[in-house]
């Protein structure tokens, strides 16, 4: 089962295991989002990405909240939780907690993941974090 492959790619990532989330995506894996970065390419560059993604929210954690699969497609619903204690861009640190579901797709081959669509309400979390007041909306 692929949803298999997804459990254990968000265990890896939750764990900072690098070397097995390296064993489960393709080495041309290409991520897509509309959020920045665009798109990351290459299992390397993933990891590193991840890296950095720690640095702003170091106790960073990831519950998948459902999974659905239909033949090489995996889509989920992912809940991240994390405290921004370093900078996100230009953004000072916050020190208050993220809480926000998000939705990524995953395309599985060869039993190994080659492709993700990750979208996230940046917005939302922008405003959560506290970077932007909603009385500007």
């Amino acid at each position: 089962m692929k949803k298999i492959i997804v459990e254990e790619f968000i265990k890896a990532t939750n764990s900072r295991n690098w070397k097995k989330v390296l064993s489960l995506t393709h080495s041309n894996f290409i991520r897509h989002s509309s959020s920045i970065p665009n798109e990351i390419q290459g299992n390397h560059s993933l990891v590193e990405f991840h890296k950095n993604e720690l640095k702003t929210f170091p106790d960073l954690d990831e519950k998948i909240e459902f999974l659905i699969e239909e033949n090489d497609l995996v889509a989920a619903r992912i809940k991240f939780t994390g405290t921004q204690k370093g900078k996100l861009g230009k953004l000072a640190p916050s020190n208050k907690i993220l809480s926000a579901s998000f939705n990524c797709f995953f395309k599985i081959v060869d039993n190994k993941i080659s492709d993700t669509w990750v979208e996230y309400d940046n917005l939302n979390g922008l405003m959560q974090l506290g970077h932007i007041n909603s009385d500007l909306i």
